[in-house]
């Protein structure tokens, strides 16, 4: 299929169901990851390996260390403004270590944090 057959079969595929109507510039644009989903989905791998058999026989020190970095991603991503109420959600999930807990009441973006909410929802 050549470009204009592509062109000229968007407005029909969108009709069928087929594709959105912006479906063609979908296809052609990079990912639109917010920079929190970004931080967040890299937050979440480092956290879950923390989880993993393999840390267990870390150094007490160095398994602190890890820690450590996972609390830094965590302040790392509150600190970015949310560009969506999925944002805000991604920092609360991470804050609340997925609503298990507040992880980290000292968190020192809590006001941005916030902030954010505050902004989201007009008060």
């Amino acid at each position: 299929m050549n470009r204009r057959a592509l062109l000229k079969a968007a407005p029909a595929l969108a009709l069928a169901g087929a594709a959105p109507a912006q479906g063609i510039t979908m296809m052609v644009t990079p990912s639109t990851e917010t920079p929190v989903a970004t931080l967040f989905r890299e937050w979440r791998a480092h956290s879950a390996w923390l989880n993993e058999p393999e840390t267990a026989e870390c150094p007490e020190d160095q398994f602190n260390a890890h820690c450590a970095e996972n609390v830094r991603m965590i302040e790392q991503m509150c600190g970015e403004p949310c560009r969506d109420m999925a944002d805000l959600c991604l920092k609360l999930l991470a804050v609340t270590d997925f609503g298990k807990d507040i992880q980290f009441p000292e968190l020192a973006t809590k006001d941005q944090l916030a902030a954010d909410v505050r902004a989201l929802v007009g008060a």
